[in-house]
Order: C-alpha cells, then structure tokens, then sequence
C-alpha cells in the first residue's frame, strides 16, 4: 500500500512555500514547485534536496536554458493547462553534471586570449565583406543606369571612362586605347579595396586556431608529466580547451572564405563591364576613323 501511494503521489505536482538555501549561503523562504520526487523549482530556478540538511539548496550553477526555460512556463501556467517539462529521474545528480557543462561563453573562455583575436578577426572580415558588399552593389546600379545614358555622369566608374573617351575623342585608335587602358587601371582599386584582407582574415584564423591547439596541448603534456595520467578527466579538459581555439578558427574563417568570394566575383563583375565598355568605345571609333579615311 505504502508503495502504491508513493508512486501516487510521484505523479503529482505540488507548489507550496519552503526555505531555500541560495548559493551566497543565505536561506529565504520562497514559493517552490515540487514535480513527484524528482524535481524543485523556485523562481525559474532548479532546486535540490539536500539529505543532511533536509533542505532544499539552490544549484549553484543552473543548466542551460533549454533547461530553465521550461522552468518559466511551468510556473506561470495555471488549471489544467499542459507544458513541457524536463524530469530528472536521479533526483539532482544529472542537473549538477549539466550544470558543469560549459556553456557557447565558456567554451570562449577557455580560448584564451588567441580565441578572442580569431573572433575579433572574424568580426572585422565580416564587416568589411558586408560594406565592400554594399558599396559595389550601389556602384553596380550606377553603372548600369549609365550604361542607358550617353552622357557621363561621374560618380560612378563606367562614367569616369566615357568622360576620358569624351576628352580624347579626336585622338588615334592606339591613343585612346592608352587612355581608356589608363582610366579602368584607376578604376580597379577602388573595386577592389579591401577584398584582399578579408581573403588574409580567411587564411590567418585558422593558423591562429592551430596555434592555439598546438600551446594548449604544450600545456597538456606538461601537466602530465607533472601528475602522471591517473586521472583522464584532467587530461579530457585540458586537451577540449586546446580544440576551442581550431574550432573558432574555423567559425571565423569560413565565412570570411564564402564573403571573400562574393564581394571579388562582384568586383570582377563591374571591371568585366568596364573593359566591355571600352572595347565597344574602341571598335566604334576605329569604325569612324576607317569610314573617314576611305
């Protein structure tokens, strides 16, 4: 019978006020949610039964919040209305080792001082390929609004080289050849600008990351041969932290290798309309020329 009511009551969900004890040590009495015997929750927070003390302890490290998010619907939900919820059946033993996990922050941390220079190369290859980007796309629509004008508007590169055609329209085939040459030469580094540090950022993180692995396995093998290998889980730690730093190597180097690619195809994009351009300028005028000798 007793063992029939206790399974009963595993089934039940109770909320109730009982002191907690906060991992500052200070005890305060809060509205706790009890689900069966396995799980405590009070204030969006995980609770444990502490068998000595027979109270309930606050974890000192909460899981992630894919755990604790439940934790809020549970607390705000009311009647007979239904909510997900994550059961622990060890009663308290696999929300501590949850709880040690290290979570996306922690996994930065424990790449050092060279994880947060790959991340801060990443970021700064983002923002370049996201402005270079945006400057050739603006530069892209200029230039095909004047490629429907014959009037040279400037503030666009194809407008620049029909403003050279226009001062040196009286000059011999191979002169303006020159000219033209000469204006899609000053052309090409403003198209280009920048798109070669990203494709560096794209190549550095990951030596960067490699780098990291390489000192935090230094690092390993010198604890080992301070205090043997008795204990796997020393060495387990050491050598993911050394891996953080090639992981975020590669999460910074991939998309600079994807963004590099778009922003130099676009570039060569308009430098392909350019010379296009000016070839079609060439034949023109080599036309007229031969027209006028015969």
């Amino acid at each position: 019978f007793e063992m029939q009511r206790e399974m009963t009551f595993s089934g039940r969900i109770a909320e109730y006020n009982a002191e907690v004890v906060l991992p500052s040590g200070e005890t305060t009495n809060k509205n706790v949610i009890r689900i069966g015997g396995f799980n405590a929750v009070a204030d969006g927070k995980y609770l444990n039964w502490d068998l000595e003390a027979s109270r309930l302890v606050e974890l000192d490290k909460q899981p992630g919040g894919r755990y604790t998010g439940p934790v809020s619907e549970l607390e705000s939900a009311s009647g007979t209305q239904l909510t997900g919820f994550w059961v622990d059946p060890s009663r308290g033993q696999l929300l501590k080792i949850m709880g040690q996990s290290p979570e996306l922050g922690d996994r930065v941390d424990q790449g050092g001082v060279v994880g947060y220079i790959i991340l801060v190369l990443g970021a700064i290859g983002v923002l370049l390929a996201v402005w270079r980007m945006i400057v050739l796309y603006s530069e892209g629509n200029k230039i095909k609004s004047q490629m429907k004008s014959e009037t040279p508007n400037e503030n666009n590169a194809l407008g620049r080289v029909m403003a050279v055609f226009n001062a040196n329209k009286n000059a011999d085939t191979e002169t303006l050849e020159l000219h033209l040459g000469e204006a899609i030469a000053a052309e090409i580094p403003r198209l280009t600008r920048a798109i070669g540090w990203i494709k560096i950022i794209s190549v550095v993180a990951p030596l960067l990351g490699l780098l990291g692995t390489v000192t935090g396995m230094i690092d390993v093998f010198e604890t080992m041969s301070l205090f043997g290998t008795g204990d796997p889980k020393l060495m387990a730690g050491g050598i993911s932290q050394a891996l953080v730093t090639t992981v975020l190597g590669l999460v910074a180097a991939i998309p600079c290798v994807f963004l590099h690619t778009l922003t130099n195809n676009r570039s060569r994009e308009l430098m392909m309309i350019l010379e296009e351009r000016a070839t079609g300028i060439l034949a023109r005028q080599a036309e007229q020329q031969h027209s006028k000798a015969a």
